[in-house]
């Protein structure tokens, strides 16, 4: 069993230790994060019908945040403030820095029914807009996406490309806030 996961060269294991850190990073999306692509792209098998669900930008933000947080580690960088600033950063395409209370809000929900439904739905859409605002596939695999049956694997091809340029965007985000190489 050991000499399986070292040949895999599994995370721990001798031969991740010998691995220099862009191996390691590469490792992540193209083991780690391939797999997960494969769940992102299942909604395209519906075609333009998968790409009315918001579970495709979910499931994908979720999926670079995973792939992101290891690039950070890969790289030493372990505190939860400056991971959150690298999600951010590269997810939302937000700065962080001396960013206290981003809305204003003073943090009171609204007591009666039609006001706590109006805060709740604009709630959601502000959690979808961020969710989409994430990095996509390019746009010739968003409209081949749409095709039904073939949208999955195109949707594949195109996450797993924007996974590649998230982690990059992340790798160029820790060394130029960070001062890593």
């Amino acid at each position: 069993m050991a000499w399986a996961l070292n040949a895999g060269e599994v995370p721990g294991t001798m031969a991740w230790t010998e691995m220099d850190v862009h191996a390691r990073v590469n490792w992540w999306v193209w083991r780690v994060g391939a797999v997960d692509t494969i769940a992102v792209a299942f909604p395209g098998a519906l075609g333009v019908l998968g790409d009315r669900l918001p579970v495709q930008d979910l499931v994908g933000f979720t999926s670079q945040a995973i792939v992101l947080c290891a690039v950070a580690r890969e790289y030493g960088v372990t505190d939860r403030r400056q991971q959150v600033r690298l999600l951010a950063a590269v997810l939302c395409r937000r700065d962080l820095d001396g960013d206290q209370d981003g809305d204003g809000n003073s943090g009171q929900i609204p007591s009666d029914l039609p006001h706590l439904a109006l805060h709740l739905i604009g709630l959601f859409r502000a959690i979808g807009d961020e969710l989409a605002k994430r990095p996509r596939p390019r746009g010739v695999f968003r409209y081949l996406g749409m095709l039904p049956a073939v949208g999955a694997l195109v949707d594949y091809v195109g996450e797993l490309g924007a996974l590649v340029r998230t982690a990059k965007a992340g790798q160029g985000w820790i060394a130029a806030h960070l001062g890593e190489s």
